[in-house]
């Protein structure tokens, strides 16, 4: 390893990010352009939702506000900086 250290400590920035691009492309794993999009959703940690489901879902939030259920932003921003002003002091 000293020996590589000490041909790259010699190198000017470009020729080091060139060297770092070269060794992060020789460790990928699968490379996306290989992968279906099954393969790449696998593991993705959160759920998929149908456009129908999303849909549904801003349906109810929008039926909640109308009902008086929510709270607009101005009261929201106003609780933050009450909570904010209460942890200074």
């Amino acid at each position: 390893m000293s020996y590589y250290w000490s041909v790259v400590k010699d190198m000017n920035d470009s020729q080091k990010l060139e060297l770092v691009t070269m060794l992060i492309d020789s460790i990928k794993p699968k490379v996306a352009d290989d992968m279906t999009v099954k393969e790449m959703l696998d593991g993705y940690p959160y759920r998929h939702y149908t456009k129908a489901e999303m849909n549904a879902m801003l349906d109810e939030a929008e039926r909640d506000f109308e009902a008086g259920l929510g709270i607009d932003d101005d009261d929201l921003l106003k609780e933050d900086e009450e909570d904010q002003a209460s942890q200074v002091k």
